[in-house]
């Protein structure tokens, strides 16, 4: 069975789109993906992932680096007991395909 297994968010205050990175394991196999869901869909996916993690808040991981023209945040999921996500979720946020890199 597939895994997709989230490791972090980026995304700032001037792009529409905020790039996810996951690893992808399925039975022996693993390997890295980078893909983008739209900013409106964050709440969508921050509320999934604490519901998986309710003894964590997920806004302790939020960081933010504020820049000349804008503010960039990160989130990293490793802290996370649960950063698993559905493949039929990551179809739902409907933006593009995932990027393969596989890696030996």
């Amino acid at each position: 069975m597939e895994q997709i297994i989230l490791t972090s968010m980026t995304f700032n205050s001037f792009n529409e789109s905020a790039k996810l990175v996951a690893e992808i394991k399925k039975d022996s196999l693993s390997y890295e993906t980078t893909f983008f869901i739209p900013v409106s869909e964050i709440n969508r996916l921050l509320s999934i992932l604490q519901k998986n993690n309710p003894d964590k808040d997920i806004n302790d991981y939020l960081e933010s680096l504020d820049l000349e023209d804008y503010v960039e945040y990160k989130l990293y999921f490793s802290a996370l007991n649960d950063s698993k996500i559905d493949r039929e979720e990551i179809l739902y946020f409907n933006t593009g395909k995932l990027s393969k890199q596989i890696r030996a």
